[in-house]
């Protein structure tokens, strides 16, 4: 008996492009009937039992020569020698592709017909000659489909990261020009203030009505009252909170006295 030798799993998924195929199926078939044409059995051409009768299988993707003799007539290939290896494999696909228009694509029925035939499509539980039932030969076929494509996805390293429009662009995107150099709708981004730490109740009087009438203590780290008369205390703090609702309602402090 001939012996075969394996492929690269480059040539059989760049035979699969050739014809239209998806490489991930063809990969997945190639390693469920020969192992990736690691497995000695598969690596000839020999002879299996059915119930009736028996046949020859040949090859890492264990084509039967009835199904080899249709391939060679249907193409019209001529006198052609199945026991070349490049032969076998571009039979193996060209049923491949042959069952794929039939099915309109579905893989998961090309898969079973191409264990078991027309008739395997719809009966799950037909056998082939060793006993797989096609439902189980497909199952195994679309997770090694689907595991072959989860490899190929390109890893977080490789893949492009998203980057976040500058201020300017999100001025073109939104209103149709930028409104300035770092800045958002005529907005100047300015740098974050930096932080001075405990603000007394005192430095907020100085800082927004510097000619008050009581006698300030300029200390950071001072109680909030510190620095203010008794007799005051509550007078400023009310006035105080009059500055801030002010503000809130957006009064321009420019004018205030």
């Amino acid at each position: 008996m001939p012996t075969f030798r394996p492929y690269t799993v480059k040539e059989v998924r760049d035979a699969a492009l050739a014809y239209d195929l998806d490489p991930d199926f063809v990969e997945a078939v190639y390693a469920e009937e020969s192992s990736r044409g690691t497995n000695p059995k598969a690596m000839t051409a020999r002879t299996v039992k059915r119930k009736r009768d028996s046949t020859i299988v040949r090859g890492p993707f264990q084509l039967e020569d009835d199904t080899t003799s249709d391939l060679v007539r249907k193409h019209k290939l001529g006198n052609v020698n199945v026991d070349d290896p490049d032969v076998h494999l571009d039979l193996a696909l060209r049923l491949m592709r042959d069952l794929k228009d039939k099915y309109g694509g579905d893989y998961d029925k090309v898969a079973r017909a191409y264990l078991g035939g027309a008739g395997g499509v719809a009966d799950t539980t037909l056998k082939d000659e060793l006993g797989t039932s096609t439902g189980t030969y497909s199952n195994k076929i679309m997770q090694e489909m689907a595991r072959l494509k989860g490899s190929n996805e390109p890893t977080l390293a490789s893949r492009s990261m998203p980057t976040f429009p500058t201020a300017d662009e999100m001025d073109t995107a939104l209103v149709g020009a930028p409104t300035g150099e770092g800045d958002l709708f005529g907005i100047p981004a300015e740098p974050a203030p930096s932080r001075p730490g405990h603000v007394s109740w005192s430095d907020l009087v100085a800082a927004n009505k510097p000619n008050n009438q009581f006698e300030l203590t300029r200390s950071m780290g001072g109680d909030l009252s510190s620095g203010l008369e008794p007799a005051g205390d509550e007078d400023m703090k009310a006035w105080l909170s009059q500055i801030f609702d002010d503000e809130m309602r957006g009064k321009d402090f420019a004018n205030a006295s």
